[in-house]
């Protein structure tokens, strides 16, 4: 097995072994800390699952004429010291590499395993009992991605992580506070409130947590939103991305491969995940979109990058490691446990406990969708064919159309879309009601909606075509008005799209080639935000 080197304290009595021993006070000022030394004091809010700034220990103290001083084998045997708040330090021999890779079938079920790398119970000693929501990393960058991606598509998820430990240690019971955290106590108000903002003022600036033991290292995350209908329309599976990129793992393929060489190695389907291209409907960002975090290390120029061979990059950030390490596990007790005031104690327990509570998210069932019989729908409720909608039309009225002569138009409405014809009665009057509904069903989202407005010639001779629009289809429903050569008339059409894959064409409203015709539509260009990281990919 791996060696590791162990450096500690109990109490004033030093454990002294080859790698620690006692320099004086003038020897323990020239030595650096320990790497890593600061995160163990920082405090950490369970909610965006994020390290505060601020810290609750004492980081820079240790004994007042001497210090233990620790032999750094991953930094050249460099003599370092260790500070109070850090007891049971190790440093590895090498690193302690760990992979995992899961899926999870809803936003919920993801959020439920996201803080897996806090090791013990992080809900004891708050009051959080039979409350049914969704705590832990409720405000997490990982919760963000995976909602918004699971609002455009039904979405299933793949995660893929990969841990480097180098350090390891553990907080005393007792550990040094520093001096901010302290004052911050004492100034609490003796009696909490909800809206106490001194309580509020505390969480925000040490989070809701201190680290009591934890491994220092790297880490990369990445999760992976599979967008399983426009996938399923590519001939792409779920379980075909679950399969390259577990494959990735048990083949050991090096982390730094990027997506593109690393998957087509794998060859078959793995060369279309690899490719992520929409070729069913040409969506641009394909049917997977990636979140990823790095973790530790000295941040290098291509380190994220996904378009390059980048594994001398991913190494020398492995290396880098030793000296910018970052908390990637570790176990945590609730701040009020450090407050020795019974009442502050129990009133800043509470205040925890109630932002955690404020800050949860109702989870949400997931049901077994069946759509058996319906149009376009698979069994799983996706799309057969891409680009496909409900259409229903209301034509409405005409005005100041003009007839034969002097007489009285008799005007009818002409309608065509996705290869289906339609036609109003007419009607003898220069402002005709036509007011009539039609039901195109299932129409291509990509063709257009033509109509022409026709005054009926009573005699042999042909009808008079008085003008028309064409408007392109755009999800929702669109009111429209269109100018003639002499009047104009209005109409409005709904365009319903199935459940999943609900993009909508945002294209604007041409007129037909005839004179003075103009289409008064509006459309708005749809805002579109993606959490898109395509930072790195675990293999």
């Amino acid at each position: 097995g791996k060696l590791s080197h162990f450096c500690d304290w109990i109490g004033l009595a030093f454990i002294l072994n080859k790698h620690s021993t006692v320099y004086s006070r003038q020897e323990c000022a020239n030595c650096s800390f320990v790497p890593g030394y600061k995160l163990a004091g920082m405090g950490y809010d369970i909610v965006t699952l994020r390290q505060k700034r601020a810290s609750v220990f004492d980081v820079n103290s240790y004994l007042a004429n001497s210090c233990m001083v620790c032999v750094n084998p991953l930094m050249g045997g460099e003599l370092q010291k260790l500070p109070l708040h850090m007891k049971d330090w190790r440093a590895e021999s090498d690193c302690k590499r760990k992979t995992l890779s899961s899926y999870y079938y809803s936003v919920s079920s993801l959020v439920d395993d996201i803080a897996f790398f806090i090791e013990n119970d992080w809900k004891a000693g708050l009051k959080l009992e039979n409350v049914d929501l969704q705590l832990a990393g409720s405000k997490s960058k990982v919760y963000g991605f995976a909602s918004s991606h699971s609002n455009a598509d039904k979405s299933s998820f793949s995660f893929q992580q990969l841990t480097c430990s180098v350090y390891s240690f553990s907080v005393p019971s007792k550990p040094p506070l520093s001096l901010d955290f302290q004052r911050r106590i004492a100034s609490l108000p003796h009696h909490y409130t909800y809206n106490s903002e001194a309580y509020k003022d505390i969480i925000d600036t040490y989070g809701t947590h201190y680290i009591s033991d934890g491994g220092l290292g790297g880490m990369m995350k990445r999760v992976t939103a599979i967008r399983t209908c426009l996938a399923t329309l590519n001939k792409v599976f779920v379980s075909d991305v679950e399969t390259c990129l577990g494959m990735g793992l048990d083949l050991d393929i090096p982390v730094g491969l990027p997506i593109d060489l690393g998957l087509n190695l794998l060859g078959g389907q793995c060369s279309k995940v690899a490719t992520n291209s929409d070729s069913a409907t040409g969506y641009s960002m394909g049917f997977l979109s990636h979140h990823t975090e790095v973790n530790g290390g000295k941040a290098l120029n291509g380190v994220a990058s996904m378009r390059i061979a980048n594994i001398d990059i991913f190494l020398k950030w492995m290396k880098s490691l030793n000296e910018f390490p970052e908390m990637v596990s570790f176990s945590l007790q609730p701040l009020y446990q450090l407050v020795d005031d019974n009442q502050t104690s129990a009133d800043l327990q509470t205040a925890i406990s109630q932002y955690v509570i404020d800050k949860g998210i109702k989870r949400k069932r997931t049901e077994n969708q069946t759509c058996r019989g319906s149009p376009n729908l698979s069994a799983d409720c996706c799309p057969l064919l891409a680009g496909r909608g409900k259409l229903t039309v209301f034509v409405d009225r005409g005005f100041s159309l003009r007839g034969d002569g002097m007489a009285e138009p008799e005007g009818y409405v002409k309608l065509w879309c996705s290869g289906q014809h339609r036609q109003t009665r007419w009607i003898t009057t220069y402002d005709p009601l036509w007011h009539t509904h039609f039901n195109f069903g299932y129409v291509n989202t990509h063709s257009s909606l033509e109509l022409q407005v026709w005054d009926k010639d009573p005699g042999e001779r042909d009808d008079n075509l008085q003008g028309g629009c064409s408007v392109n289809l755009e999800q929702g429903s669109h009111g429209h008005s269109c100018e003639l050569s002499n009047g104009s008339f209005t109409f409005s059409y709904t365009l319903t799209c199935d459940k999943h894959l609900t993009e909508g064409n945002v294209v604007p409203s041409h007129p037909l080639a005839v004179p003075d015709d103009a289409v008064r539509s509006s459309h708005v260009m749809g805002n579109r935000t993606y959490l898109l990281h395509n930072k790195f990919l675990f293999l």
